[in-house]
């Protein structure tokens, strides 16, 4: 019973964490980002998918205990601080939820809270929520079991200039392309979708988009609010070698639509 007690307060915790709150790390880009931020390593078509699955065993062997959301206890486990990290995966910022091609998405407190992304420390889980649930576009039913499937970084927008991850075993490959931007907007209340809200801009990816949406521009209530965002998806591969994508490349994950070529986008010109 104590473990159960547990979920429940998880799931209340979860509405509270979302309700309403805008995200200070994609608010504070231009103090996360160097202008001295490394240069991307040159790999390799082999070395880049050495590094891929370096990446992959990585995130499977940290996420081990959850690569199965089985109930609300999973959930409610996934949300304690990791005991040598501190990474703790505790927003949902959809709610219950998924991005269609995409899928339930579970963000680390740390991820949303500032600072540049952490190789290994994803800023967001992906799962797939289980078919026969029926209800992977209700924010308030869940679908377990969900399954992973992916998972991404996150970083604030700062036009022309992707975060890089050094000579990171795992992400040192990862190119400037392959980086996608997700746009400025609104996750209202109560269905927790999305309402994107683009800058005024010349070309598709020149403003930074930086300020939070407020509720005047949507004429919603804010359930989630956060400015443009770097986002970087990487998608479980059955051979041990994942696929960078913005969408999964395997069988479609049901959700509400995203791709519009809007909500997720690259650039228009492309980061060097």
């Amino acid at each position: 019973m104590k473990s159960r007690r547990r979920g429940l307060a998880f799931m209340g915790a979860g509405l509270l964490i979302v309700a309403g709150c805008s995200s200070s790390a994609f608010a504070l880009s231009e103090n996360h980002v160097s202008s001295t931020t490394t240069a991307p390593v040159a790999c390799t078509p082999a070395q880049s998918v050495a590094a891929l699955k370096y990446e992959q065993a990585r995130i499977l062997q940290e996420l081990a205990p959850f690569r199965t959301l089985y109930n609300e206890e999973s959930l409610a486990e996934l949300s304690y601080p990791n005991a040598v990290t501190g990474v703790s995966y505790s927003v949902l910022t959809h709610m219950f939820n998924a991005l269609g091609g995409m899928g339930f998405t579970v963000a680390s407190l740390q991820g949303l809270s500032g600072g540049a992304p952490v190789a290994g420390q994803p800023t967001l889980l992906l799962y797939r929520p289980n078919p026969a649930g029926g209800s992977p576009t209700d924010p308030s039913k869940t679908d377990f079991p969900y399954t992973l499937v992916g998972w991404g970084y996150t970083a604030p927008y700062v036009p022309g200039q992707v975060p890089t991850f050094g000579n990171d075993p795992g992400l040192k490959c990862i190119k400037p392309s392959q980086w996608l931007i997700h746009e400025r907007g609104v996750h209202p209340a109560p269905s927790f979708q999305y309402i994107s809200l683009p800058p005024k801009e010349s070309w598709h990816g020149q403003s930074a988009g930086a300020t939070v949406p407020t509720a005047a521009e949507c004429h919603c209530v804010v359930g989630f609010a956060h400015p443009r965002a770097w986002d970087l998806h990487i998608f479980l591969g059955a051979d041990g070698i994942p696929t960078v994508s913005m969408f999964n490349p395997g069988a479609p994950i049901p959700g509400f639509g995203v791709n519009d070529g809007i909500s997720f986008f690259y650039p228009a010109r492309t980061p060097k």
